[in-house]
């Protein structure tokens, strides 16, 4: 008894094919799912990047946060952490406001916030920037 070779050409036209997938997907390779048009060929390549900008461009919309503003509002509004929510620091901005419903919170948000007026003046650390990084103009 001899053993059927599977690289023999011969051999090759007894075995039968394989059954069809029976999802449709692979039975209609034709399919546009973008516009529901049978028949409609799919560009392979060439496809959009999802809206991501161009390398060099801002990532950002909104024009940068002015340095000017960020310091008045920290001299007189500072004690409720005005000021950090204009800079995008919420949770600071929620502490400082919470803070400054009781009394002895109030002191203590007046210290804080005039240790950040000094910190915005200087630009130093954090209050350089915005809480996006970038820098205030």
């Amino acid at each position: 008894m001899t053993t059927p070779n599977p690289f023999n050409s011969e051999d090759q036209n007894s075995v039968p094919a394989p059954d069809a997938p029976s999802f449709p997907q692979a039975s209609t390779p034709g399919y546009d799912q973008a516009n529901a048009a049978p028949g409609a060929q799919q560009p392979v390549y060439g496809q959009p990047a999802y809206g991501q900008p161009a390398f060099g461009q801002g990532a950002y919309a909104t024009p940068p946060k002015q340095w000017i503003v960020a310091l008045l509002l920290a001299f007189f509004v500072g004690y409720l952490g005005v000021h950090n929510f204009y800079l995008g620091y919420t949770t600071k901005g929620v502490i400082q406001l919470i803070l400054s419903l009781t009394f002895f919170g109030l002191l203590i948000t007046g210290i804080w916030a005039f240790v950040e007026f000094i910190m915005i003046i200087m630009r130093y650390g954090a209050y350089g920037c915005d809480a996006q990084g970038r820098p205030l103009e």
